[in-house]
Formats: structure tokens, C-alpha cells, sequence
């Protein structure tokens, strides 16, 4: 089988769209398959936790085909097989996964904090900042928290690896007697004087912050 999890690098599978789409499922396995070129070959897809593989079956000789993943093989039939192998993984891929770029606990935590409590999902709005997201207000349209990844010396701290941060909207007083920096910042990339950055992987809990975004989410109402 061939290993296709670099294609969905910084993506997360959707069970329940995995299902919809065609996968079945064998305890925390999914498998997909659909003929392709008029039904010469089988395309196989197994989700295998986060990794995915992929096999192509001839139907007559039961012999696995893996000419369209040689990247010096072409000719006109080698291209009709790719071709369609590529889309069938881009549609999984765009059907199937979400972005899945902030991986902290407590990233995870404030997002589906939002989703139970708004109904709300993470946007990926920049193609040139795919480590920044937003929520934003259903109603309002305005945003109300904003997701980054970024080096931690961006904040000042004495250390370069990359840290998950967040950016809340909040009242000035508040901002001034809860600023730390260790867990709470001025904000970044925003104005300081209404706005607040969390460093995720400072916070414990999401206890710690569940004020601060329903504030936040008030505050663009």
C-alpha cells in the first residue's frame, strides 16, 4: 500500500463525513473503495488512525497497479489513472477532513467550547497564514477569537519553539489586572487596549478562560 498522509497533512477526519462520503468502518479503521477507469482497477483508501494508504487493484490479475505513483512514469493511460486517483483523494480530503492545525489540549478545548456553545466552527480566512483561524460572531459577522501559532519569542518569552496563542476581545481593566506574561499577554497583532492574548499552553484548564471568550463573544453581539 502506498502512504498518502502527507496529503492530508494538518487535517483532521470527520467520522461522520467519512461515512456519508463512502467509508466503512472496522473499530477505529475506515476503508473506502471505488472502481476507476471503467472498472479495470479498484482504488482502495484505509484510514488507519491519523495515517492513510492507498492501493490500486487490477480486477483481472488480483496484481496491485503503481505506475500513477511513479513520478517518471507517463503516457496517456498512466495519466487517466492518476488523474483520477488525484481527484477522488482531493474530494475526500475536502469533504472528509477539517483543518487540524491547533493540536494543544486546550486549543481543542476552546474550539469545541465554541461549537456546543455557538454553534460556531474555526475559519481559515489567509492562504498565507494557514496557522491562523478565526470565530466569528453568527450574527454580527464580527470575529471574536482569533487562533495562532507562532514563535514563543513573538511574546517575548525566552524561547523560540512554537506555542498556540489566543486572541480575545475584553474590556481594558480586565486586560490590565490579569497580564502576566506567562499565560496572559498584551495582545498580538491587535490593539492592546481591547484586545487580550492567551498563551494555550500555559492554561490548564479551560476554566481559566470560559469568562474571557463568552465576554469576548458579548462584546461583537
Amino acid at each position: 500500500m502506498h502512504d498518502e498522509t502527507e496529503f492530508f497533512k494538518d487535517k483532521k477526519a470527520d467520522a461522520q463525513q467519512l461515512i456519508s462520503f463512502g467509508f466503512s468502518q472496522e473499530g477505529a479503521k475506515y476503508l473506502y473503495q471505488q472502481p476507476i477507469v471503467d472498472g479495470i482497477f479498484i482504488l482502495y483508501v484505509l484510514m488507519d488512525g491519523a495515517s492513510v494508504f492507498t492501493n490500486i487493484m487490477d480486477v483481472q490479475s488480483n496484481t496491485e497497479y503503481c505506475l500513477h505513483n511513479i513520478p517518471g512514469a507517463d503516457g496517456k493511460f498512466v495519466g487517466k489513472v492518476r488523474m483520477e486517483y488525484e481527484r477522488i483523494l482531493t474530494n475526500i480530503r475536502e469533504q472528509c477532513f477539517t483543518q487540524y492545525v491547533f493540536k494543544t489540549r486546550m486549543a481543542e478545548a476552546v474550539i469545541n467550547f465554541a461549537y456546543e456553545r455557538f454553534g460556531d466552527r474555526l475559519e481559515f480566512l489567509w492562504d498565507k497564514l494557514p496557522t491562523a483561524a478565526i470565530l466569528r460572531h453568527k450574527v454580527s459577522r464580527k470575529w471574536y477569537a482569533i487562533f495562532m501559532k507562532i514563535s514563543a519569542q513573538k511574546l517575548g518569552l525566552d524561547y523560540d519553539s512554537h506555542i498556540e496563542i489566543l486572541n480575545l476581545k475584553v474590556e481594558a481593566e480586565i486586560i490590565a489586572k490579569i497580564v502576566d506574561r506567562i499565560k496572559f499577554f498584551p495582545a498580538y497583532h491587535m490593539n492592546k487596549r481591547s484586545w487580550i492574548t492567551v498563551n494555550l499552553n500555559e492554561i490548564d484548564n479551560i476554566s481559566e478562560i470560559t469568562s474571557l471568550i463568552l465576554e469576548s463573544y458579548a462584546s461583537v453581539s
